[in-house]
């Protein structure tokens, strides 16, 4: 029965032998693990949909293993213990990526994106879905996206409107189906009188510098700085 997994789990768990049965052989996952992670349920999910609780660089994007089992049994059986384990199976991951009902944290952003990227390389025959997943950790229409491919875009372009770019921002525009920051927006200095700007958009330093200061002071007049969508 499919609500029996957790006990079943836990009774496999208990002893040295059936735990035996199961532990990763340096050839591989012995055949009762690679049964397990194929048929297993917990909750009605399969066990390589979920986590273990250390895999911290797959939180939010899947959730921890709801069983308790002794250390490295969990892995042996298929549940995720990396990133890199998660983009074995890059649709899986990706689907993930793009649910705005999974949180992610800012920070996790990153890396997450630029292993997804190196997995689609090997698969262009999936389908890219309607969000993608920014900077600020959330989900964002793909429409109203684009590319960090400028260190310096991203003190005054919206996070939630940037997509990590990473060492190689022309292979995940390119992948992603995405424009380029650099590209898609103009940055300007408003320095007035109304009307008057200067464009920025390849002054990183001085970029930096006003978005810093909030307002500073250029040519005696008071500066903002104000992005937009190129046309």
């Amino acid at each position: 029965a499919d609500d029996a997994w957790p006990a079943a789990l836990a009774l496999l768990a208990g002893s040295r032998e059936t735990r035996d049965s199961v532990r990763r052989t340096a050839i591989g996952p012995t055949y009762t693990a690679w049964w397990l992670a194929r048929h297993a349920r917990v909750a009605g999910v399969a066990l390589t949909r979920w986590r273990t609780a250390d895999a911290v660089d797959l939180a939010g994007l899947y959730d921890e293993l709801p069983v308790t089992l002794p250390p490295g049994m969990a892995e042996d059986i298929g549940v995720l213990s990396s990133l890199a384990q998660a983009a074995a199976d890059p649709g899986e991951l990706l689907r993930r990526w793009a649910d705005p009902e999974r949180p992610v944290a800012p920070g996790r952003v990153g890396a997450i994106t630029g292993a997804l990227v190196a997995a689609l390389a090997d698969r262009p025959d999936l389908d890219l879905p309607g969000g993608v997943r920014s900077l600020a950790g959330t989900v964002v229409p793909a429409d109203r996206a684009t590319v960090l491919d400028a260190p310096h875009l991203a003190q005054v372009i919206d996070p939630a409107q940037l997509v990590a770019g990473g060492a190689a921002p022309a292979v995940v525009a390119e992948l992603l189906d995405l424009a380029p920051a650099s590209e898609a927006y103009r940055i300007w200095a408003v320095t007035g009188p109304p009307g008057t700007r200067t464009d920025l958009g390849s002054l990183p330093d001085a970029v930096r510098c006003l978005q810093a200061a909030g307002r500073e002071d250029l040519a005696g007049r008071a500066v903002t700085v104000d992005p937009e969508l190129a046309v």
